[in-house]
C-alpha cells in the first residue's frame, strides 16, 4: 500500500514439478503498539479458487491496500524454460518449453466487515457483450493467448494493466482495462461464481440480488415496486403478503413490512449488539445460514 502498512507476498514457484499447486498469497499488516509495532498476517493464505497452477505469477495492490489483483499463468505453458535454457545453456530437468493458452486474473477486495477467514474477498466477473469472462482461462483458450505475465493496478484501483503473449501472432501485448468494466467491485459475496452463472440465486435474496452485484450478474430480472409500500422493491411482488415468510432482505425488511407481515420482526441476538434476526437461535448453531442478516459482519 502507499503508506507502507500493508503488503502482499506470493509464494509462486515456476518449478511446479517439485511444488504442484502449492502457490499462495499472504497479506501482512503493520500494527503500531507501545514498542513501535509489528507485522501481522491478515487472514489465512489465499490460494487459487480453481486450483490453477501458477497462481500468484504477478500481483499488484492499489494505493489504499483494499484492492489486490492476482494472475495465474500455468508454468508449463508460458515457454519460460526457453529463456532458462538460453541463460543457463542447458534445459532444467523436467522443464517445459511449450507455449499453450493459459492465464486468468482475479481481483480481491478488502473490507473490515468481511469474515475473518476471507478479509480479502474475491470479486465476481462482469460478463462482456458476448457473455464471456474475458479474464478467465477459457477466454485465453478461445483466443490462443497467454494472459497475466504481469499485472498492475493504478494507485486509485480504477485501472488494470495486463501483459500477455499472442501465440498465433507471435507477439507480446499490453491491455488496459477499467476495473469497473470487468468486476463488480462492491459485490462481496461468499461464492462469486454464483454471480452471472445463469441461475437466479435464492430467488432474489440479498446479498446476491443487489445493485452492487448487478442483480446476480443479470441472472435475475430487475426489482419491481410493491403497491402500497413505497420503498419496497423485490424480484417477485406476488410473494409479499402471500402467507409465506421469505426470509432475508429485501423481502423481510422494514421497507417491505417484513414480507407484508408474513415474517416476524427481527429480534436482538445476545452477545451481538447490532445483530437482529427473525430466529436468534440460528446464530452460532453450527449451520451456515448464508443469507442476510445472518451471514453478516454484525452477526
Amino acid at each position: 500500500s502507499a503508506d507502507g502498512n500493508r503488503f502482499a507476498m506470493s509464494s509462486y514457484n515456476h518449478d511446479i514439478a517439485s511444488t504442484p499447486g502449492s502457490s499462495s498469497i499472504i497479506i501482512y499488516d503493520w500494527t503500531s503498539n507501545a514498542n513501535g509495532g509489528s507485522w501481522n498476517q491478515l487472514g489465512p493464505p489465499m490460494s487459487s479458487p480453481s486450483n490453477e497452477n501458477g497462481f500468484g505469477r504477478s500481483i499488484s495492490m492499489g494505493a489504499d491496500g483494499t484492492l489486490l489483483a492476482i494472475s495465474a499463468v500455468d508454468p508449463e505453458c508460458d515457454g519460460w524454460s526457453r529463456f532458462e535454457q538460453g541463460f543457463y545453456s542447458n534445459l532444467l530437468e523436467g522443464a517445459s518449453t511449450a507455449l499453450c493458452a493459459t492465464g486468468s486474473i482475479q481481483l480481491y477486495h478488502y473490507n473490515p466487515s468481511n469474515p475473518p477467514w476471507r478479509p480479502f474477498t474475491r470479486l465476481p466477473y462482469i460478463l462482456d457483450i458476448n457473455s464471456q469472462r474475458i479474464l478467465d482461462t477459457q477466454q485465453q483458450v478461445r483466443e490462443n493467448t497467454i494472459l497475466g505475465l504481469k499485472v498492475s493496478l493504478s494507485g486509485d484501483g480504477s485501472v488494470l494493466t495486463v501483459s500477455g503473449y499472442d501465440i498465433d501472432g507471435d507477439f507480446g501485448f499490453v491491455k488496459v482495462f477499467n476495473v469497473k468494466d470487468l468486476f463488480y467491485v462492491d459485490c462481496l459475496v461468499r461464492d462469486p461464481a454464483e454471480i452471472g452463472n445463469g441461475d437466479c440465486h435464492y430467488n432474489g435474496i440479498e446479498p446476491y440480488y443487489t445493485e452492487e452485484c448487478g442483480y446476480d450478474g443479470g441472472d435475475c430480472p430487475l426489482p419491481s415496486p410493491v403497491e402500497g409500500l413505497d420503498d419496497c422493491k423485490v424480484l417477485d411482488t406476488s410473494q409479499i403478503g402471500d402467507g409465506l415468510c421469505w426470509g432475508g432482505p429485501p423481502y423481510s425488511s422494514e421497507a417491505c413490512n417484513y414480507d407484508g407481515g408474513d415474517c416476524l420482526p427481527p429480534l436482538p441476538v445476545e452477545g451481538y449488539p447490532n445483530c437482529f434476526v427473525e430466529y436468534p437461535p440460528e446464530i452460532g448453531n453450527g449451520l451456515c445460514s448464508n443469507i442476510l442478516p445472518y451471514n453478516s459482519y454484525e452477526c
